[in-house]
């Protein structure tokens, strides 16, 4: 399985793909059509497609399979003195497709599995979700972490 770390340079990716079309769609027109005007008027609706797709584009791909969601988790620190708990974002892996506020399972970090809800997509961050069921963790203790395999 190919984990997906950066949806920003994904949608880089389609942002470049889509310009590109546009603008050989653009030269193309201006090579049969020959006006300079309507160059520059495609070059700029070409590139305000481009911009759109770029912004829709988390909301038409969704979450796959592989990708990477951050799930928020209670951990719990123990000293001699004291005991404080936190909220984590840790990583997890999309284990199934799936669309806004739908339940996927996930894999997280130390091989257990889960169900989670997906929050938002993120734009430069991976997306969110809310860890809704989790299995008991597999690691007991830090030797355990020689045997995990993810």
């Amino acid at each position: 399985m190919m984990l997906n770390f950066s949806p920003f340079l994904r949608q880089m990716q389609a942002f470049l793909i889509v310009l590109i079309m546009t603008l050989i769609v653009s030269l193309l027109g201006f090579a049969v059509f020959g006006d300079a005007f309507n160059i520059w008027r495609s070059i700029a609706v070409g590139l305000a497609i481009s911009l759109i797709f770029l912004l829709a584009y988390p909301e038409i791909r969704g979450i796959r399979t592989g990708d990477v969601v951050m799930v928020p988790i209670w951990r719990e620190i123990e000293t001699p003195f004291s005991s404080e708990g936190f909220m984590d974002n840790t990583v997890a892996v999309a284990m199934e497709s799936g669309r806004r506020n739908q339940k996927i399972k996930v894999r997280l970090w130390d091989g257990s599995r889960g169900l989670a809800r997906i929050l938002d997509y993120g734009f430069v961050t991976p997306p969110e979700g809310r860890l809704l069921e989790a299995e008991a963790p597999r690691i007991r203790n830090i030797e355990d972490l020689d045997n995990i395999n993810i």
